[in-house]
């Protein structure tokens, strides 16, 4: 297998092809279950990948982490040098804390994807980074525990006595008067949902234990993985059914319909932040995001949506080499630094 510096130079180099022999080489973008059409230089990379299948729901935990590591270094551009990053312990799980120069508007604890086994700190640093200085962020990335070492509620745990402990301000060199929000992508929307259901949980607590905002990018938010979507596009668009069954089943749930591993379900939904959705059009879980965006919507809380018809699951980490994803990453910056 080529390292992934030769990989990205060899996606690089397909990618500045004329439209028209890329087309020959890998054929017309793929139309989805809705009409949407994918991105032209995304589908490059997803016919690639169909060519060398990878899935992560093959082998053993440790394979499915090296892939996760080896695929990011492939598709994600270089980190910000601007961006300082320190070394912190909050509530007993190591954490980096981004400043970028300049005041930040707010801090941002954020939590990595990685179907709760696979993704770390160093996965999405550079995702960190860019909100550090994008939207204007200091961003918290938590390195919550990860199954089948520590299977649920472990991760989900460490991200509520995180929050708490930041919420009640004691996280030293950062300013106090900061509002502070929790996001994530993927598994990390799942933890970030189901932390603010907790918190809400915590009733009667002094003031500030609610989160200011919620975002959630590509959120798996019901196990379940009954929708439409699940159906339509498991296959074929980078993030496999299988690779989604595996995950959870090596997260260790006993029980699908648990608020804390499926936030969808929770019996009600009132009182939550204000949230950020974003969903991708060829991502199968692209309806259970939706249907939590509906479900806080119907429920009272203001939700703010970004739908990219084009994208899959994981553009946040494609930003280096997909323009469209670069684009779509500035709009959820955009949306945090500016509102909707």
């Amino acid at each position: 297998m080529l390292p992934p510096a030769l990989q990205r130079r060899l996606l690089l180099t397909v990618l500045g092809l004329p439209r028209p022999v890329r087309r020959r080489l890998f054929g017309a973008p793929p139309v989805g279950d809705r009409g949407q059409r994918m991105d032209e230089d995304l589908a490059v990379l997803v016919a690639l990948e169909r060519r060398l299948p990878q899935g992560m729901g093959k082998g053993s935990v440790e394979e499915a982490r090296a892939a996760m590591r080896r695929a990011v270094r492939t598709i994600q551009g270089d980190p910000r040098p601007a961006v300082r990053v320190e070394r912190r312990e909050v509530a007993g799980r190591p954490c980096r804390l981004y400043r970028a120069p300049g005041p930040p508007r707010a801090l941002l604890v954020y939590l990595h994807g990685g179907g709760w086994v696979c993704g770390d700190l160093d996965t999405h640093d550079r995702v960190c980074r860019r909100f550090a200085e994008e939207a204007r962020r200091a961003v918290l990335a938590v390195d919550y525990r990860l199954a089948p070492e520590h299977p649920f509620p472990a991760g989900f745990d460490d991200v509520v006595a995180v929050l708490r402990q930041v919420l009640d301000r004691d996280l030293p060199g950062v300013a106090p008067g900061l509002p502070v929000e929790v996001g994530g992508d993927s598994a990390g929307g799942n933890l970030a949902a189901a932390a603010c259901l907790a918190l809400r949980e915590d009733g009667g607590s002094e003031r500030g234990r609610q989160p200011a905002r919620q975002l959630l990018v590509y959120p798996a938010v019901d196990l379940r993985m009954l929708t439409v979507s699940h159906r339509s596009l498991g296959h074929g668009y980078l993030l496999e059914a299988s690779d989604l069954e595996w995950y959870r089943d090596h997260y260790g749930c006993p029980d699908l319909f648990d608020w804390r591993a499926s936030p969808l379900l929770a019996e009600s939904h009132a009182g939550l932040p204000p949230a950020i959705v974003v969903t991708a059009g060829f991502d199968p879980l692209r309806d259970e995001g939706q249907q939590y965006a509906d479900r806080l919507e119907r429920a009272g809380v203001s939700v703010c949506r970004l739908h990219e018809p084009g994208l899959t699951h994981g553009f946040l980490n494609m930003d280096g080499v997909i323009p469209a994803a670069d684009r779509a990453f500035a709009r959820v910056c955009r949306a945090l630094l500016e509102g909707c």
